[in-house]
């Protein structure tokens, strides 16, 4: 499907009726994430060795490659997952709910957060802003949602749950694997318990052992069916959507992303190549970075859409971005142009080349394991006053989803001390285009939003809190959408 099917559906879902009486009902596998999450966990390095070595020697290499070959299938049976279900227990066997909880983190990081789906993420969150009870009904197990469920903010999880004694794993499952009918009986319950009106309620899923699970619902919806789940949806005039899946690879994307980052660095070299022959050196830092980011986006295909250019000329400032990939700083270096800096981490300052680089802009580069930060505080205030321009990411650092991390206060207070305005710019779509976890950058549209500046010196002290939230829910809300909505001003 494209991204305008999805925006559409947010829309409908906006405009429809609200309040907690609703609820939205997610699958996980296939549905939330691309593929299966089961394959993640089985397969992952990060396995304490004890536990691989203990596995193969309780369940042997045979049946464990059979679990994943039955993960992977596209139409996997009630045994199939039992199966891999039953090789997962037994891997974790003896082992404390704390460890696997680490493990469940890691696997996350490392590999889950970037199959998360855009446009799944954007209906979860265009429910939860209707004030709708979202959530995920899956025969996973708890250990594989719960960090996708915390990123999500989705409170509720109906899944698999593990035997334990004494805090330690048994290697049995707990109750039903919620599949089929168990699945859909799990539903009825929550709605009975939680007031729910299923008549006005969603469901989203994506195989055919759903059918029952969305007929549960007034408003199911197909995701990327496929089997019987496409002809039952077209039977009963269900809304289907086609959501985007993980491309496999492609030598043209791999090319494209290749000339990009050499791109990158043709232009890095000119800016110190320039500077060594004795340009000025802010203008020589400033003429390699915009040869850098355009080379970055144009070689690989990236287009920009712009909402709010004006609010750009709000000089000096703190601009405040959400940062998912390393995309967004090729963009913002696209559309601030001159006169701005920014924020980078202290291991960066020793790489010889970027840190000759960073200098020719006044980065400043800043020690996060570090007690003291009054350094880096006083050198940003100092650079402010000059009239050059912050652009920082509030998270601290890129966040896994398109869900944006706490926004730490720095940003903010430094802003009041400077007696310049913060200027949010909401970057949607790069992380799509290129994931955390990857180097290639493939072929697309990025949008970003500028809203208009914020004063927060006219922000009172004990409001400070609230409104750095307000200005979060701001993003998640632009990031939802696509469009501008109601900005946060200076005063309630």
């Amino acid at each position: 499907m494209s991204a305008a099917d999805a925006d559409t559906r947010v829309a409908a879902i906006l405009r429809g009726p609200g309040g907690p009486h609703v609820a939205a009902f997610f699958d996980f596998d296939g549905t939330l994430i691309d593929g299966y999450s089961a394959t993640a966990f089985l397969r992952r390095p990060g396995l304490p060795p004890h536990r691989l070595l203990g596995a193969l020697a309780r369940v042997g290499p045979l049946p464990i490659a059979r679990s994943l070959a039955a993960a992977a299938r596209r139409e996997p049976s009630d045994a199939d997952v039992r199966r891999a279900y039953e090789t997962a227990l037994r891997v974790w066997r003896g082992g404390s709910e704390e460890e696997l909880a680490r493990h469940a983190e890691r696997v996350f990081a490392e590999h889950l957060a970037a199959r998360l789906r855009p446009e799944a993420w954007s209906l979860v969150q265009a429910h939860r802003l209707s004030g709708h009870t979202v959530v995920i009904v899956t025969a996973a197990a708890r250990w594989q949602v719960a960090p996708m469920a915390a990123r999500l903010c989705v409170e509720h999880v109906l899944c698999g749950e593990p035997e334990t004694a004494g805090g330690r794993l048994t290697g049995a499952l707990r109750g039903p694997i919620l599949r089929g009918c168990a699945k859909a009986r799990a539903v009825l319950e929550f709605a009975l318990e939680h007031d729910i009106d299923l008549a006005a309620s969603h469901a989203y899923a994506d195989a055919a052992d759903d059918i029952s699970f969305l007929t549960a619902t007034g408003n199911p919806c197909a995701i990327s069916p496929r089997g019987a789940l496409t002809a039952a949806a077209r039977e009963r005039g269900w809304d289907v959507l086609g959501l985007e899946r993980r491309p496999a690879f492609d030598p043209v994307t791999a090319v494209r992303s290749a000339a990009a980052w050499n791109g990158v660095l043709a232009g890095v070299s000119a800016g110190l190549g320039l500077a060594a022959f004795g340009m000025d050196r802010r203008a020589a830092g400033e003429l390699g970075t915009a040869l850098a980011s355009r080379a970055c986006l144009d070689l690989a295909g990236v287009r920009v859409r712009l909402q709010g250019r004006a609010h750009l000329a709000a000089r000096p400032a703190v601009f405040l971005f959400n940062h998912q990939s390393w995309l967004d700083v090729a963009v913002l270096a696209r559309l601030l142009g001159r006169d701005y800096t920014g924020f980078a981490k202290a291991e960066l300052s020793r790489v010889p080349g970027l840190a000759r680089f960073g200098r020719l802009l006044d980065v400043v580069f800043v020690d996060r394991s570090a007690v003291d930060a009054s350094d880096s505080f006083r050198t940003a205030l100092e650079l402010l006053s000059r009239g050059v321009s912050l652009a920082l990411a509030p998270e601290g650092t890129r966040s896994a989803t398109p869900t944006p991390g706490p926004f730490r206060k720095g940003a903010f207070l430094l802003a009041r001390k400077a007696g310049v305005p913060v200027v949010p710019v909401v970057i949607r779509n790069s992380g799509r285009l290129m994931p955390r976890t990857t180097k290639t950058v493939r072929a697309g549209r990025i949008d970003v939003v500028v809203h208009p500046p914020v004063d927060v010196a006219a922000w009172r002290i004990a409001e400070f809190g609230d409104r750095i939230e307000d200005i979060r829910r701001l993003y998640i809300d632009t990031l939802t959408t696509g469009r501008a909505g109601e900005s946060v001003g200076a005063a309630r």
